[in-house]
């Protein structure tokens, strides 16, 4: 929603032995907004894995850190995971943040990742105008909020901010819980 591919990201960029590919956010982290990988790869699994253990760690869940539990942090630790061998070696801690190609770690070495910087990669969605219609009128609107209005979501901030005395509370494994309660429930009255 916040970006898209800037001048030097074309279907040239990427080759086609890459396993997946990342963008750079501000912080060196590899993004988590505009990436690629090929299906069931180890990044994505140990991201998802990681951010699992988050969530059933959770202790109350209208107080959620979404950066580090959900977030960027979450894929930078699924990818040091899988890609670190440590202090030393082919791929030490310090140097996988780096852009350039990366490789990961066994089992998987023939696996190669591209981290790209983001400058002229990425195209922020900021002030940019594009028409919208509704009810027959037609109007400019950003294409942020143009996005927001047709994917009917909001930031992640705005939510917490205007649910923030809204939200129950409490463990995530009891919100799923309950959740899965009512669906049953639903499915059979």
């Amino acid at each position: 929603m916040d970006v898209g591919p800037g001048p030097k990201l074309t279907e040239l960029t990427i080759q086609s032995n890459y396993s997946a590919w990342f963008l750079s956010d501000v912080w060196n982290r590899p993004s988590h907004w505009l990436i690629s990988m090929e299906p069931n790869h180890p990044i994505m699994y140990h991201t998802m894995l990681i951010i699992l253990e988050q969530l059933l760690k959770l202790v109350d869940v209208s107080e959620v850190a979404l950066v580090f539990v959900t977030g960027p942090d979450a894929l930078k630790q699924g990818y040091a995971q899988c890609i670190t061998t440590g202090d030393i070696g082919e791929e030490p801690y310090k140097q996988i943040f780096k852009t350039g190609i990366h490789r990961l770690r066994k089992p998987y070495p023939n696996k190669l990742v591209q981290k790209f910087p983001y400058k002229d990669y990425i195209f922020f969605n900021k002030e940019d105008r594009v028409p919208y219609s509704i009810n027959g009128t037609t109007t400019m609107i950003t294409k942020k909020k143009r996005i927001q209005i047709e994917t009917n979501t909001n930031h992640w901030r705005v939510i917490l901010r205007d649910t923030k005395n809204v939200t129950t509370g409490g463990k995530c494994i009891d919100h799923l819980y309950m959740n899965a309660q009512k669906q049953n429930q639903h499915q059979n009255p």
